[in-house]
């Protein structure tokens, strides 16, 4: 497979001549570093059949700020999207069941990440991810999968998801059949009904300085770092004070 391979068009972006490209179907993956340090390419398209997204196939694009993959995606390599500095969103399709750490690091102006797979990808320290879209198909909670990520606003799961939720608009992954929250975000809003709080579900919180806590919960193993307030259910505060895993520098207000 070589770049001729490929259909280009020139598209004109502000002073700047760039390439939007696209993959011929004739091929079922993008081998290892085809267009590693291309920097005028601005856009690419990869269609039905391609299965594979080798190594480092578009590390270094730094004008690249679209990508679509393809339904029959299967796999995306070791710094795929290395340093892809200008790429502002991604949806992983459903069939992607293989993804390497690294393939999104230093992706700084990642915003918007849908994920359509049976698993959460790691998104480690791409920190100024806001919006996160989560499909119906997620079996498997990845906690470290946004470490560093720390200006998430909005969370959404799928409602025709069976094993997790966002009820109510809470902004927050939770599992629900345990009813466990796992995942927040700075705007969660935690929702009665909500029994547990895992040790990590604040981890990327670091704005969180008021908390609310719902009536139906029965234990908290971990809390915003930066928490100055928290407010328990009327009457009900030193049994709440009792269940979380710190109070020292902590308000707690009944409501």
């Amino acid at each position: 497979m070589k770049k001729k391979d490929f259909i280009e068009k020139e598209i004109t972006i502000g002073n700047s001549t760039l390439k939007e490209i696209w993959i011929s179907d004739r091929y079922v993956l993008v081998r290892d570093g085809l267009f590693n340090g291309d920097s005028s390419i601005s856009s690419i398209i990869v269609p039905n059949p391609v299965k594979r997204i080798c190594n480092g196939a578009f590390a270094c694009c730094e004008e690249l700020t679209s990508v679509s993959l393809p339904d029959s995606l299967c796999s995306i390599g070791h710094c795929a999207f290395r340093n892809c500095r200008k790429l502002e969103s991604i949806t992983i399709p459903r069939n992607v069941t293989e993804i390497a750490s690294s393939a999104f690091v230093g992706c700084w102006n990642l915003t918007s990440v849908t994920i359509l797979t049976s698993f959460l990808p790691e998104f480690r320290y791409c920190k100024f991810i806001t919006s996160i879209t989560i499909g119906e198909n997620l079996l498997d909670f990845n906690p470290e999968a946004f470490a560093g990520c720390k200006h998430i606003k909005t969370i959404v799961v799928d409602e025709n998801n069976s094993h997790f939720d966002s009820r109510n608009n809470c902004n927050a992954i939770i599992e629900t059949g345990s009813g466990t929250l796992l995942l927040a975000c700075n705007s969660t809003k935690i929702p009665e009904g909500i029994k547990h709080i895992s040790g990590r579900a604040f981890n990327y919180c670091g704005r969180i300085k008021k908390l609310s806590l719902p009536n139906s919960l029965e234990t908290i193993e971990g809390l915003p770092e930066n928490v100055t307030k928290i407010i328990v259910p009327k009457g009900r505060k030193q049994e709440f004070k009792k269940k979380l895993p710190r109070t020292r520098g902590i308000e707690l207000i009944e409501k």
